[in-house]
């Protein structure tokens, strides 16, 4: 068991690690084979985006100031944080695909952009296209920082669950 000191550092970690995290993806579980657990792992990792295991009490008190906080009741059960700074299109390319051929992977909860999301929205978000170069490709999908926030300003309108961007700071 650790000690009260090793969950303080746990939890610092934890909100250093969230605090740049504009777009996550809370995820579930339970049932996933620790094979399938790590290939998952592998293919985010490939897409150089980021998966954590999580302990719900410890989270749920790392995510308070940070982007993920309005996430919080949503830390319950067997529950994974899969995140990333940039990418949010990667992010969630990478989970539809894993989610499709393994459902005991389920989607609880999602924040894209500092926006809270539906969850049933991630297979559209899934389907934009990816933010730079894609391997095999010859032209960049992204058209700078202006393309990238007109289409998800596309992707959130006329979809009530993408909720007023985060006020900054």
């Amino acid at each position: 068991m650790k000690t009260k000191e090793q969950k303080q550092q746990d939890i610092a970690l934890l909100k250093e690690e969230f605090g740049g995290a504009d777009n996550a993806l809370i995820v579930s579980f339970q049932g996933l084979t620790v094979e399938k657990d790590w290939e998952l792992r592998r293919a985010l990792e490939k897409a150089e985006l980021n998966y954590r295991v999580v302990k719900n009490t410890l989270v749920k008190i790392a995510v308070e100031g940070t982007p993920l906080e309005p996430l919080k009741d949503h830390f319950t059960g067997m529950t994974a944080v899969a995140y990333s700074e940039k990418d949010p299109v990667g992010l969630a390319k990478v989970l539809s695909k894993f989610a499709k051929d393994n459902a005991q992977l389920k989607f609880k909860a999602g924040i894209v952009e500092g926006r809270v999301i539906n969850v049933k929205d991630v297979d559209a978000l899934a389907a934009l296209p990816r933010r730079g170069p894609q391997p095999g490709s010859r032209h960049q999908t992204d058209r700078g920082p202006e393309g990238r926030a007109a289409i998800l300003r596309r992707f959130c309108r006329g979809r009530p669950a993408c909720g007023a961007p985060r006020p900054p700071g």
